[in-house]
């Protein structure tokens, strides 16, 4: 029995020796642990931003061949049909381009005619449409706006962006 209390206590005063060693290397790799989990949650939240951005101009992208496609096409149709009905509305108008806004003139005052030869036509509100659905990712934040407006106001030509201005205008007067 001698025996076994010898060793019980030559037990304890090894626990006590090693046990603050041993804590203290348990927590130092639990610390380590905890640094490494918030280096991948950094590294995480980086490759999800850039996914983000990935998708912003993917989708930017997507929407301004949408623009080339639909919207371009029908703002051609929309021009003709007016110079075919003589409507003017459009003409009473300048787009004056400066280097990063957009300034809006009347020339000259609108008359009902000119109201009544915007509601005939076939095409304004297909235009319409499809300028709403263009802008709504941009106006979201959901698409990237340098990638869908500035890179289109840098390359399109003046008449383009005249269309986009213009053909909204029967949103604002009506």
């Amino acid at each position: 029995m001698e025996y076994l209390k010898n060793i019980n206590e030559l037990l304890n005063i090894i626990y006590l020796i090693c046990a603050g060693p041993i804590f203290i290397y348990i927590a130092y790799r639990g610390l380590e642990q905890i640094k490494a989990a918030k280096e991948n949650t950094k590294i995480t939240q980086e490759n999800s931003k850039t996914q983000s951005k990935r998708e912003a101009y993917k989708l930017a992208g997507e929407q301004c061949l949408y623009f080339a496609e639909k919207i371009i096409p029908l703002y051609n149709k929309l021009i003709i049909e007016l110079k075919d009905n003589n409507c003017k509305f459009f003409e009473k108008y300048e787009v004056i381009n400066h280097k990063e806004k957009i300034e809006l003139k009347q020339k000259e005052k609108l008359t009902d005619e000119d109201f009544e030869g915007l509601g005939k036509s076939k095409y304004l509100q297909d235009l319409l449409n499809s300028l709403e659905g263009f802008s709504l990712f941009f106006a979201s934040g959901v698409a990237s706006e340098n990638v869908g407006f500035i890179r289109w106001f840098q390359l399109a030509n003046a008449k383009i962006i005249d269309a986009i201005i213009i053909n909204s205008l029967p949103l604002l007067v009506f």
